[in-house]
């Protein structure tokens, strides 16, 4: 039988593979997305603001202090002198930076963070409390102090003789502020060191010494941070500010209105790609597709999963309420029109590998096509071992085949009637010495008896690959067709038992794919 199944692949196809793996795909997200919220929460945003400052070569005084203005080495010198205690004690005189309480950072953290350090903070506060007031303005300077040094850095830029002094800060408002009253501070070291050479060399009058002095005491005035001209800003002193801080930048944290969706589409993606992964991995059969194009034979039909509270015979539902039935009275149609094409009167079905449920297919093949399709069908359970297809039915297992071979019975005396067309030959207690006759001339004959009596004979055996029963059985029946169980069975176990099976020139007519589950919600089969 050719198959008229297409090839190319859908988007539905697609959906089946991330639906399929759906536990990755729904898991993958909130296992980044968690730890990464998480890990922001701990972060705090943090802001930088830089002055470019810049050494002029042009000298105020001869003083060795000067000397080689220009070479990197002053200008690196120059970068790591801005960190000086008497600059920045000037800054956090200036800007009241002793104010600053010790829980400043803490209105800056996250709920989460907050409520980390909440207990360390009121510690530290009532540490503090304890002090003498005299205690306290100690503290409170050297802790501002502390901060502004561990906030404030200064780098030269390579080949030039600039520096930028860069200053950090959770409040992107004060970080520009700090910034421009460091770079101003030093600006007034920086002359303060310059005017003491002119006092030693010409004394208070000299008018350079004046000019100096004078714009000392005008800088002192703008350690507020706030902008001044670029004129005022450049001044006479040997070192100039070049560009004063504006807007703070972001330097520490992340913007989570943005890294999030970035994340979250990440996340999605790396799920689709695990998802396609697992699928490329997965050796097992999963469609009908995989039946045609790995097993090489005709895909007959699929019997989905039944739902936990639908019962495992469709005599007891109705045949067209539910996915599961309806699926077995669309296989019986095709299997019936194959039978007929193809002159089949006996056919066995047969699972691979530990039975998957083949004996409630055939049940509920035959059922269809007994009771609802008029065929007279006979059901052979050749399963010496489990009796699977009398239990089914809740039938004696004896006397039946076993007792047909031994020739204590003829098989129309072990035959039972299940009514309305359907008929059972169970399989009688078996010994070793009439296993062999599951394959014998005897079981042709009795096959071909079978088959002038009945419209179907379906047979039911052991599974292939741990028994010889259905190969056997296989040799003398019309068709062999094999039951293979979605998702649970490697492509390659159920070829070698095919090409096992081809070998003897059995006639494999293909394969029912069993237990199938609509891993795509039904709106989107709808919408697809």
């Amino acid at each position: 039988m050719k198959s008229n199944m297409s090839h190319s692949t859908t988007f539905r196809d697609y959906l089946k593979i991330i639906f399929r793996h759906k536990i990755i795909f729904f898991i993958l997200p909130p296992a980044i997305l968690i730890p990464l919220y998480f890990m922001l929460e701990l972060q705090t945003p943090t802001y930088q603001s830089s002055v470019t400052m810049y050494v002029k070569a042009a000298k105020q005084t001869e003083a060795d202090y000067y000397s080689g203005v220009g070479s990197r080495s002053l200008v690196e010198e120059h970068s790591q002198l801005v960190k000086t205690n008497i600059v920045l004690e000037r800054v956090v005189k200036a800007l009241k930076l002793y104010e600053i309480p010790i829980d400043y950072e803490i209105k800056f953290y996250s709920r989460f963070k907050s409520a980390l350090r909440k207990k360390g903070v009121e510690q530290s506060k009532q540490r503090f409390a304890n002090l003498s007031a005299q205690q306290k303005e100690k503290d409170a300077f050297q802790r501002a102090m502390r901060r502004l040094r561990a906030n404030v850095g200064a780098e030269p830029i390579p080949i030039s003789n600039f520096f930028i002094i860069n200053v950090k800060d959770f409040d992107p408002s004060l970080a520009p502020v700090i910034a421009n009253s460091v770079s101003r501070s030093y600006i007034i070291f920086d002359l303060e060191q310059q005017i003491e050479e002119l006092k030693l060399k010409y004394g208070e009058k000299h008018s350079t010494f004046i000019q100096l002095n004078n714009y000392i005491a005008e800088l002192q005035t703008k350690l507020d941070g706030k902008s001044i001209p670029d004129l005022e800003a450049l001044g006479p002193a040997t070192i100039k500010i070049i560009a004063q801080a504006g807007k703070s930048g972001l330097i520490g944290g992340v913007n989570k209105n943005t890294l999030f969706p970035l994340s979250l589409f990440a996340s999605i993606f790396l799920g689709v790609l695990f998802c396609f992964a697992f699928d490329i991995l997965d050796q097992s059969i999963r469609s009908p597709k995989d039946i045609e194009s790995f097993l090489g034979i005709p895909f007959l039909g699929s019997i989905y999963k039944k739902k936990t509270t639908e019962k495992r015979l469709i005599s007891d539902i109705n045949p067209t309420h539910t996915i599961y039935s309806k699926s077995f009275q669309t296989l019986s149609e095709k299997l019936s029109l194959l039978m007929s094409d193809k002159k089949l009167k006996t056919v066995l079905l047969t699972g691979v590998d530990q039975s998957m449920g083949t004996a409630t297919v055939i049940a509920n093949l035959a059922i269809y096509l007994a009771r609802k399709s008029g065929y007279k069908v006979l059901i052979i359970d050749a399963d010496p071992m489990k009796y699977s297809l009398s239990k089914t039915f809740k039938v004696s297992y004896k006397p039946g085949l076993a007792d047909v071979f031994d020739g204590k019975n003829s098989f129309m005396e072990v035959i039972q009637d299940l009514g309305s067309n359907l008929h059972i030959l169970p399989p009688g207690e078996f010994s070793l010495n009439l296993v062999g006759f599951l394959g014998s001339s005897t079981m042709s004959d009795l096959l071909k008896k079978t088959g002038e009596q009945y419209d179907m004979v379906f047979i039911n055996t052991s599974e292939l690959n741990n028994f010889s029963d259905a190969v056997m059985i296989s040799s003398v029946a019309d068709g062999t067709a094999i039951v293979v169980n979605e998702g649970k069975e490697r492509r390659q176990i159920i070829m070698n038992a095919i090409n096992s099976l081809k070998q003897k020139n059995i006639n494999v007519i293909g394969a029912i794919l069993s237990n199938r589950k609509l891993v795509i919600p039904e709106i989107i089969y709808r919408i697809t």
